[in-house]
């Protein structure tokens, strides 16, 4: 299974459109970790079979979307939020924990517009970056989740160097 995460879009769904019309066949499922959810409704206009999973972020005013979620597929349960909640400008370790409270053991989060793969304790994390204004030095960018057997296999990919004409 393979699903593609992005987060922090800030108005430019167009690109999300633009990844899936590249790798979309490919694609099992899409998750938006927030800022903006509102960027969504070309891509489920585009794609409207492809599950779309989302929370809200600080910058959606008045959504409806879940502040947190959690999935699972092919046995891999993963804990979803926008991280602004758990402070994760500061440190990951309460995000680590809200993931292990609802019995994950892979987190993904947005917010910071930074890219990140690691761990904290036994719980892996990934926050996709910013497909739109990045932050720290990165560029834009997105992740991709290949899920076999309940393992994860992540990556976060450089949106800039696939999409130059965007730049």
């Amino acid at each position: 299974m393979k699903i593609l995460v992005v987060s922090d879009t800030h108005g430019q769904g167009i690109r999300i459109y633009k990844i899936l019309r590249l790798i979309g066949k490919d694609t099992d499922a899409l998750i938006h970790l927030g800022d903006v959810v509102d960027d969504l409704a070309m891509v489920r206009e585009a794609f409207p079979n492809l599950p779309i999973y989302d929370v809200c972020g600080n910058c959606d005013w008045g959504s409806h979307e879940p502040k947190e979620r959690l999935l699972s597929f092919e046995g891999a349960k993963i804990f979803m939020t926008h991280g602004h909640r758990y402070k994760v400008d500061h440190s990951l370790d309460r995000l680590a924990y809200a993931a292990e409270e609802f019995g994950a053991r892979f987190c993904l989060y947005g917010h910071t517009h930074i890219p990140f793969y690691g761990s904290v304790g036994a719980v892996t994390i990934m926050n996709p970056g910013s497909l739109s204004v990045p932050r720290g030095g990165s560029n834009a960018s997105y992740g991709i989740l290949n899920i076999t057997d309940g393992v994860i296999d992540a990556k976060i990919v450089d949106y800039e160097r696939i999409f130059r004409e965007d730049l």
